[in-house]
């Protein structure tokens, strides 16, 4: 039933094609230590399948004391999500928890509000959305940051360019805790978050390594306040290696999920219709 949902949200919006270059980002934050996580792990998997979306999975540790270490976790993710939280004005963190382009905040395991919140991002302008370039070869990602406004972060903050390597899929059998017994399958998951410096308004370029087979490497350019709490996306781009080769671009990505879509929805495979 996850993949009903978002239909509500306007077509021609999700499936527009620049949308590929500019996409939504969203971040889940979970843990294997969490069984409604489970839900929101499936929720990223279907969205991590859009060109329209970069899906993120930042594994925390505050359940790691509950009777299963979860071995995605990293204090890194603990510490994003506490300054989010912060930043958002809430009192406290909790799993699953989902961050739409650094700007709003809903439960991970419900698909109705990820897509109202995902549909409140796209409605905001969208002249400080940066149309960041990224170019693959010889064992290097090209990075093109194009001239903007100059950012002004939430009091007196600044702008930072951020890569995010994160691994395309993981499987684990969790053997404690709430989830005991059974078998996890996660999508895009952060293993590593690297400041690569303040972005003022003007070009820049920059050239970050490829991703190894099974990887990828998202570029964020991001608004972070005088405190150093993140807040809202300003641009962000991809680029993804599957196990047996590079992987798809946008567009070829985009045609698969129309494709999928209409199977799902004359039921060619049993399936729900995907996000």
């Amino acid at each position: 039933m996850l993949g009903v949902i978002l239909f509500a949200l306007p077509l021609g919006r999700l499936f527009n094609s620049a949308l590929a270059d500019q996409p939504t980002v969203v971040e889940l934050f979970t843990s294997e230590g969490c069984s409604k996580s489970r839900v929101a792990d499936a929720l990223l998997s279907e969205l991590a399948g859009r060109p329209d979306v970069l899906a993120l999975s930042f594994h925390v540790t505050y359940w790691d004391r509950m009777g299963w270490k979860d071995p995605f976790a990293t204090e890194n993710n603990t510490r994003r999500q506490r300054d989010y939280n912060e930043a958002l004005g809430r009192d406290s963190v909790y799993t699953p928890q989902m961050i739409v382009d650094g700007r709003f905040e809903t439960a991970g395991d419900r698909p109705r509000a990820v897509g109202e919140a995902m549909a409140e991002s796209l409605g905001q302008p969208q002249a400080r959305r940066l149309n960041i370039a990224v170019e693959a070869g010889k064992g290097m990602i090209g990075v093109g940051i194009p001239r903007g406004p100059i950012p002004r972060g939430p009091n007196g903050g600044e702008a930072r360019v951020l890569m995010v390597r994160y691994q395309l899929g993981r499987g684990k059998s969790v053997k404690a805790g709430e989830n005991r017994g059974q078998r996890l399958r996660h999508s895009n998951v952060v293993r590593e978050i690297v400041d690569m410096g303040a972005w003022t308004g003007s070009a820049r370029n920059l050239r970050v390594p490829m991703a190894p087979a099974g990887y990828g490497v998202a570029v964020l350019v991001q608004e972070f306040d005088a405190e150093g709490r993140p807040g809202a996306i300003l641009g962000a781009a991809r680029v993804e290696r599957r196990l047996l080769g590079a992987g798809v671009t946008p567009w070829e990505a985009l045609v698969r999920t129309m494709r999928a879509a209409a199977r799902r929805m004359t039921g060619g495979d049993g399936g729900a219709a995907p996000l």
